[in-house]
């Protein structure tokens, strides 16, 4: 499966909506030709029955709050919408990084047994693509 669902409810900065929507867009832009927001890969995980935990938090009154890297995000999307801090869903982290490794091109120093890994995935990413072009 493209995203297989985890199981655990694992807590990660790669599970995260934030960091899952921008792989997820940087992927469907790279490789499908559009766009995603963080409304669409919410309402797509919900709707695939996927696991989704939130982590409440306070809202200071100007609509922004922390993001997982200390920068400030907008409060006025599905964190608002959801009255949460964070947002997870139950995939596994390590996969959307190898996704989103994809979009970026190659490194000169960069290990072959990791070229190896993300040609490995970028060719999935290419079958997933062209089943669902049919």
């Amino acid at each position: 499966m493209f995203l297989p669902k985890r199981g655990n409810k694992r807590k990660n900065n790669a599970n995260e909506i934030e960091y899952l929507a921008d792989s997820l867009d940087r992927i469907f832009r790279s490789y499908f030709g559009f766009r995603l927001n963080r409304e669409t890969v919410l309402g797509a995980f919900e709707e695939l029955g996927y696991d989704i935990f939130y982590k409440k938090g306070e809202f200071d009154g100007k609509d922004f709050k922390p993001s997982l890297s200390g920068s400030a995000i907008s409060g006025r999307d599905v964190y608002l919408t959801n009255d949460a801090m964070y947002i997870y869903v139950d995939v596994t982290a390590l996969r959307v990084t190898e996704l989103r490794l994809t979009t970026f091109p190659y490194q000169e120093n960069t290990d072959k047994a990791k070229i190896k890994l993300l040609d490995y995935v970028k060719s999935e990413i290419e079958l997933f693509r062209k089943s669902k072009m049919r």
